[in-house]
């Protein structure tokens, strides 16, 4: 159950009547009207804790630049290169610098590829951490930490380029639950977007970007 849901049902449960009690002063007997008020206030609480560890994917403005296959007399598209605007927002807050030239300019191919695995990743342990340190013009490194219930979202100077962290950006709490959601959610969207336009293309798509690199990693 997540950190979210989990407080939630602690706050609208029997259990807090005596924390219920110390907001209403401590009275011996408080009538079942003030401690109405009082445990709504409590679940207010919870509502907005969990606003505060929400997590939004969005996806716009997409680009798709073909591909062509070039093994027949007359070359054909065979998918595309994707780029477009890609918003991953954790509490109101956009992650920071995911397009090159701007926020219309997040190359899908590798950011779904690199959502797909960190999924795998922090889906496979309680405990796990999964960066993307592209590192290309400038980009900085994305670290998304598992504990438990929670993710922890950083934005790190890159390993390897001269892409730099951001402080505002060091360690921002996103309940797992609602990210591994949003992450599947953004997925599937995605891949029926592209299905509309062509899903023989689509399927070619997800293969040369998602599949042969899992290939590829195998040992």
């Amino acid at each position: 159950m997540s950190l979210a849901v989990r407080l939630k049902n602690a706050f609208a449960g029997k259990r807090l009547f005596g924390y219920v009690g110390s907001l209403l002063g401590r009275a011996a007997s408080p009538t079942p009207s003030r401690v109405a008020v009082a445990a709504g206030e409590l679940q207010r609480w919870a509502a907005e804790i969990e606003s505060l560890m929400s997590i939004v994917i969005r996806f716009g403005n997409l680009l798709l630049t073909p591909i062509m296959q070039m093994d027949t007399k007359t070359p054909v598209p065979k998918t595309w290169h994707v780029h477009g605007q890609l918003e991953i927002e954790i509490d109101g807050r956009l992650l920071p610098r995911l397009g090159y030239a701007g926020p219309n300019d997040v190359c899908f191919d590798d950011w779904v590829r690199e959502l797909h695995y960190m999924h795998c990743r922090l889906d496979s342990a309680k405990n796990s951490e999964y960066v993307y340190d592209e590192g290309e013009q400038g980009q900085p490194a994305y670290v998304f930490r598992r504990a438990k219930d929670t993710v922890y979202v950083s934005v790190r100077a890159s390993s390897f380029s001269d892409g730099l962290g951001d402080p505002n950006w060091n360690e921002i709490p996103v309940d797992y639950g609602l990210f591994r959601s949003a992450v599947s959610s953004f997925i599937l969207d995605f891949l029926e977007t592209l299905k509309r336009e062509d899903k023989k293309r689509t399927e070619v798509w997800w293969e040369r970007n998602v599949l042969d690199w899992e290939q590829q990693k195998r040992p």
